[in-house]
């Protein structure tokens, strides 16, 4: 069953100790609840698809607290360390040539991967502890995102593999991340939060 906690400092090492362990974790963002596990565990990867229903081709994106984090995951152009200056921590996930780390399921068989640094207080604090860890929206396959721990516990509460419900009421966006991708000519593959005017490409 579910454990919903307070995502106080004492919250936020229950779920460290969790995704250390191979557990499931859902926690806030600035845009959506994420279900979150740690990269080095397939069984909690393959969880995470199990439990929302994701189609097997849609890779998990890649949350870090940092961009030092992320070197070992993408490669940043200088059009992703422009965009990163700018707009990280923030709603902007970019898809970028895969790193040396990223695998199956994060990485397309393409070789990309999709890395964000997300502005949220929570999330910064449990990255801190934890390191980069692979994610997404906490909510079944379709549905909407999920602004809050009820939405979470609506639509994914039941599962047993859901270790840890962290809760810090509220996302302080209503649209999901934009997603970007710089391989090859910029594209929007996802509208979000953030508009191309205000990233300042032409798509």
């Amino acid at each position: 069953m579910t454990q919903r906690v307070t995502a106080d400092p004492s919250g936020r090492e229950q779920a460290a100790r969790a995704l250390a362990t191979g557990a499931i974790v859902s926690f806030p963002t600035d845009t959506a609840y994420a279900l979150a596990a740690g990269p080095e565990h397939p069984a909690a990867l393959a969880g995470i698809y199990r439990m929302k229903g994701r189609p097997a081709h849609l890779p998990l994106i890649v949350l870090a607290a940092s961009r030092a984090e992320l070197a070992d995951w993408a490669v940043l152009s200088p059009e992703a360390e422009r965009l990163a200056r700018a707009f990280w921590p923030g709603p902007l996930t970019l898809v970028l040539p895969a790193g040396p780390r990223a695998r199956a399921p994060i990485a397309t068989p393409e070789g990309t991967v999709g890395v964000r640094i997300p502005a949220h207080p929570i999330a910064a604090a449990l990255l801190a502890r934890t390191g980069p860890l692979a994610t997404t929206s906490a909510n079944r396959s379709g549905a909407p995102s999920p602004r809050s721990a009820e939405d979470v516990e609506r639509q994914l509460g039941t599962d047993p593999d859901l270790a840890i419900l962290l809760d810090s009421g509220p996302t302080s966006h209503d649209a999901d991340s934009t997603v970007l991708s710089l391989v090859g000519r910029p594209r929007i593959l996802r509208a979000g939060a953030l508009t191309a005017q205000q990233l300042g490409i032409i798509t």
